[in-house]
């Protein structure tokens, strides 16, 4: 409880709008969170979940290092007022890879497509 007490403070103190949530922290610590900041008459927003440790489910774009760290910084990105795609890079890259001919293809296969033969120098 003592260390919720500094993170309220600080929040306070920084006047910071927006925490971050890591999805394996438990939602009675971030109520607490809010509680106290409410209480010393401070406004604070969740401003996304965030994977660490866990990252999404499995079968899931979230589920993969690349879409776990994809969605990490889209939802940082779009909630400090930056421009980021709604649904991650995830679409961005799917939007390339049609507009390569590549779409539907095994990632081995856009390789070699990209690269020419098994081990050879990136073609540009």
């Amino acid at each position: 409880m003592a260390r919720i007490s500094e993170l309220v403070d600080l929040l306070v103190d920084r006047q910071i709008g927006a925490v971050f949530v890591e999805s394996s922290v438990s939602d009675r610590n971030v109520r607490a969170l809010f509680e106290g900041v409410a209480a010393k008459g401070h406004e604070v927003r969740v401003g996304g979940e965030l994977y660490s440790d866990a990252m999404g489910p499995d079968g899931t774009y979230e589920g993969t290092w690349i879409g776990m760290n994809d969605h990490n910084v889209t939802t940082l990105t779009g909630a400090l007022g930056g421009d980021a795609p709604a649904c991650g890079m995830d679409v961005v890259l799917m939007g390339l890879y049609a507009d390569l001919g590549l779409l539907g293809r095994t990632r081995r296969d856009r390789t070699r497509d990209y690269r020419g033969e098994e081990g050879a120098e990136i073609r540009r």
